[in-house]
């Protein structure tokens, strides 16, 4: 509907007295299609534009770039800074994606300028100075698909510093927990766009270290001694327990209900039996943690990670190498049996109270 019929159709209207006031000025949303063009084409204009920049200072300062390294860090700077304006101000599709593609050219400055200065030597006090850097542009740049950009970063560059410093595990350690508590009190933080943003980047960085670590379990094993390491692949499992646990406690004290003792026993029995199993299948209870807040804030997006989550880590272990096919298909027999009785179980004991929906 075009806005000189959406005005005739006003005025009718309110000519009959079913409505009150003036018509919207605003022209309604263009189609996806529309905006995804738009999108594209802030990104390229972006692309061309540094890549224009980066000849001219180039012909300018000659190849040796590293002698400008400070000159190259005020350029990254200003790059943000007049995103960040940008971003404060009124957006279309096109703008708020060519200043995205900016930022991102900025960062990517301020960085090369930092490894500039010291010589191209991956030092951690550098990494660490990354982490703080992406944190700090997580939480001041308000825009949402620019947060999400910078949390992942953010924490796959804590990643990196933890790997160097013989720590790899730490990240998802901390990242598990981190991601049940964002979702679990998304609807109790004053700005919750900016914690959803930061949320969905979390889980994201989440799901990259998870795949990345159990497909390079073994070359983990071989470059690192876990008797010199604090954290070891226990570690993981054993706090995603706790964080399934965690997240069962928050969904009962959300529910207001009052459940008798043999109810929260066998709750938490299912959930340690579980947690468990995914000592040998990684992955188990981290989609069960995703599906149960899903269904829990009726957040589709989570649910259908959750399902992914299950279906993707299943499979990755059924095609592992590192055991034979009748063993693997044992454990996940076994999985499959001990979740349908505890279904069972909790049916028969509440009553269907909670399963019967």
């Amino acid at each position: 509907m075009t806005y000189q019929s959406r005005k005739k159709v006003w005025k009718l209207l309110v000519k009959h007295d079913l409505i009150e006031g003036e018509v919207a000025e605003n022209e309604p949303e263009s189609p996806w299609y529309i905006k995804l063009l738009v999108s594209i084409s802030g990104w390229f204009g972006a692309f061309f534009l540094v890549i224009f920049l980066g000849g001219v200072f180039g012909l300018i300062l000659g190849r040796n770039i590293e002698d400008f390294s400070l000159l190259l860090l005020f350029m990254g700077g200003g790059l943000i800074f007049f995103a960040y304006i940008s971003f404060k101000g009124k957006q279309n599709d096109f703008l708020e994606h060519f200043m995205l593609a900016l930022s991102i050219a900025g960062q990517t400055m301020v960085i090369a300028s930092l490894f500039f200065m010291f010589e191209n030597k991956l030092d951690t006090g550098i990494i660490f100075v990354i982490v703080i850097f992406q944190a700090f542009l997580m939480w001041t740049i308000p825009n949402y698909i620019h947060r999400i950009l910078s949390s992942i970063f953010m924490t796959l560059a804590f990643s990196y510093y933890c790997y160097s410093v013989n720590e790899p595990l730490l990240p998802l350690i901390l990242l598990i927990f981190v991601v049940a508590w964002l979702w679990m009190n998304e609807f109790h933080f004053s700005e919750r766009k900016k914690m959803e943003a930061i949320a969905y980047g979390q889980t994201v960085a989440l799901f990259l270290l998870k795949y990345t670590l159990m497909g390079s379990a073994y070359y983990l094993f071989l470059a690192f001694d876990y008797k010199d390491t604090l954290f070891n692949f226990w570690w993981v499992e054993s706090i995603t327990m706790l964080t399934l646990l965690y997240v069962l406690w928050m969904i009962l004290k959300e529910s207001q209900k009052k459940y008798d003792i043999k109810t929260i026993l066998l709750l938490l029995g299912a959930v340690v039996l579980l947690g468990f199993l995914s000592f040998k299948v990684g992955g188990l209870t981290l989609g069960m943690i995703l599906l149960l807040i899903g269904f829990a804030h009726s957040h589709r997006l989570l649910m259908g990670l959750g399902i992914f989550s299950l279906l993707a880590f299943l499979s990755y272990y059924y095609y592992f190498l590192g055991e034979t096919l009748m063993a693997k298909a044992e454990v996940l027999a076994i999985i499959g049996l001990v979740l349908l009785l505890s279904r069972w179980l909790m049916k028969l004991l509440l009553k269907k109270e909670v399963l019967d929906v």
